[in-house]
């Protein structure tokens, strides 16, 4: 999570910098609206929340995951298969096949889930068997 936000921070110096050595005349509103968007990227990474744990039930098609946020702490949340749709983004590395990136889960065309190996530490063999047992279970893709 700290990560994230350092990120966010050296993006946006980067750009003030850039801007400020390219254009000699930056208008002071710029850095309000640079600001802006700096406090809003640090907030989504504060927002982010960390999978601890996913379970997947069989017996009730179901799938619930415990979470910390650190704005939010802790909490879990549980979602119907049958309820769910889900979309696998991969990526094609030269030689070796593909392997998925991202896993994601949506209700109603509404995101409710998305597990990302980036992210979230997820190896693209774990969220093969993940993606896997999901579609076994009737999750349409």
């Amino acid at each position: 999570m700290l990560k994230r936000v350092l990120i966010t921070i050296v993006a946006y110096v980067v750009i003030v910098v850039v801007l400020k050595t390219l254009l000699d005349d930056v208008n002071n509103s710029i850095y309000w609206i640079l600001g802006g968007l700096l406090a809003i990227g640090i907030a989504n990474s504060l927002d982010h929340k960390h999978i601890q744990e996913l379970q997947i039930h069989e017996d009730t098609k179901t799938l619930s995951y415990q979470y910390r946020s650190p704005l939010n702490g802790e909490g879990e949340k549980v979602h119907i298969l049958s309820q769910v749709q889900l979309y696998t983004q991969t990526k094609d590395h030269a030689g070796k096949g593909s392997e998925i990136t991202s896993l994601t889960l949506y209700k109603n065309r509404r995101r409710v889930l998305k597990l990302q190996a980036s992210a979230d530490g997820f190896t693209p063999e774990t969220l093969n068997a993940i993606r896997d047992q999901l579609l076994r279970l009737g999750v349409t893709e």
